[in-house]
């Protein structure tokens, strides 16, 4: 899943960017090789994104981050609908910080090397993560759009990472071009960014398209769902 950090603390932003950034993820883990791109359409803090997967077994994707709002919305261009999650913190504070608690920290170390990646002067920061050595390449000119990119990813991807490398990374103002996952000697996944293009945005990207339908969910009611699910999956093994 592609790494992004939390959020930027400290000193006001510098000018926020608005345009287009392009990804590529592949995990080499197992026996075969899943690629997924991600195309960012990003205007400040809000991210409009579509993504697909060389799988064929699995659905491509977009969603619209609204920072501004605290909204997240799932996109189906199949069905003419979307549904709408809240990301406001407040609503959710005390499993947020249960997980910060619970948290540990990986420190990133500069090793010294450079290199440009795309046109941006990039240094390379190692950690250590559950066993795996990760090798990231990350620019401080790029630093001021790390906020809503990590901000919507998390959200898509349901972790809080306060307290890991990567909400470090982000208090550095730092945004990594690429980064290596090296597991058991070998290249686990690779995450690259492939293209930074700045340029004017409208604004209906960041909008559900006119027509679809609002659909409901109930956060709440899937969470206990998946609770008692794991409930009973743990008193089978324990048989």
């Amino acid at each position: 899943m592609i790494v992004i950090v939390l959020f930027l603390f400290g000193q006001k932003l510098p000018a926020q960017f608005e345009g287009v950034i392009e990804m590529k993820v592949v995990d080499t883990a197992g026996d075969s090789v899943q690629t997924a791109k991600y195309r960012l359409q990003i205007q400040g803090t809000n991210v409009s994104a579509d993504f697909h997967e060389s799988d064929a077994s699995t659905m491509n994707g977009r969603f619209i981050f609204r920072s501004d709002k605290k909204v997240l919305w799932i996109i189906d261009d199949d069905q003419k609908n979307y549904i709408e999650l809240s990301t406001d913190q407040s609503q959710s504070g005390e499993t947020n910080k249960q997980s910060r608690k619970e948290s540990t920290a990986e420190h990133l170390q500069k090793t010294g090397h450079k290199q440009t990646i795309l046109g941006y002067s990039c240094e390379e920061l190692t950690t250590q993560k559950n066993g795996d050595e990760i090798h990231v390449w990350a620019t401080k000119q790029l630093g001021n759009i790390y906020e809503g990119l990590s901000q919507s990813l998390g959200e898509m991807n349901g972790k809080d990472e306060e307290g890991g490398w990567e909400h470090e990374l982000g208090v550095l103002k730092m945004f990594p071009l690429k980064v290596t996952t090296i597991r058991n000697k070998n290249i686990a996944e690779t995450q690259e960014v492939t293209l930074v293009h700045k340029e004017k945005l409208s604004a209906s990207m960041f909008l559900p398209p006119d027509g679809y339908q609002k659909q409901t969910l109930d956060l709440k009611k899937m969470m206990q769902e998946q609770g008692e699910e794991q409930n009973t999956a743990d008193s089978s093994g324990n048989h």
